[in-house]
Parts: C-alpha cells; sequence; structure tokens
C-alpha cells in the first residue's frame, strides 16, 4: 500500500509557521485526503487532510475565502482556486455554489 505524501513529515505538517505549505502538500492529490481529515476534526495539532486540526479559526478563513472569491470571479479553476489558496477543493467548490446562487 503506498503511504501519503506527508509520512513521516510531522516536522512540516506539525509546524504552525509552515502551514500553508503542509496544506498545499494535502490539496495535491493525496490518496488520504478525505480519512485523514475525518481523523484531523479530532485532532488538536498539526494539519489534516487540508485543515488545521479541529478546522481553521474563522480569522484565519476570511482572508482566504475573499481571495478564493476574487480568483473564480478571474476565471481561475477550482483546482487551481485551492492550490492557490491552500482550501480544500471541496471548500473552493462550497464558495463557487455560494457565488452561483447569488448571482
Amino acid at each position: 500500500m503506498p503511504e501519503a505524501p506527508c509520512a513521516g513529515q510531522w516536522d512540516l505538517m506539525f509546524d504552525p509557521s509552515r502551514e500553508a505549505e503542509a496544506i498545499a502538500l494535502c490539496n495535491s492529490g493525496c490518496f488520504a485526503f478525505e480519512a485523514c481529515r475525518r481523523v484531523g476534526a479530532t485532532e488538536e495539532y498539526g494539519v489534516w487532510g487540508g485543515e488545521p486540526a479541529g478546522g481553521a479559526p474563522v480569522s484565519r478563513l476570511r482572508p482566504l475565502r475573499a481571495r478564493a472569491v476574487d480568483l473564480l470571479r478571474s476565471g481561475l479553476r477550482n483546482v487551481d482556486v485551492a492550490r492557490e489558496t491552500g482550501l480544500s477543493s471541496r471548500t473552493v467548490e462550497r464558495i463557487r455554489a455560494e457565488l452561483r446562487s447569488a448571482a
């Protein structure tokens, strides 16, 4: 069975100063993404499935969400917006759906 790209990279996945880098690694097509995110919902530290443990604080997400909205409106694809912002693909899909329903 293959290992997740983050396997053994504890210094990356648990270093708050490298959170964006860890999130980008998760969003690079990891096969364990969804299972890892479920585990992270109950963890206190680290990046799990593209999100900080226990979910991101709202204050951190606001600027990322605003950036995602700008990028989506500029015509970028969901995958490119996720890569650029560090948000999960699912979060970007939700933001795009909100924009469509508001239009």
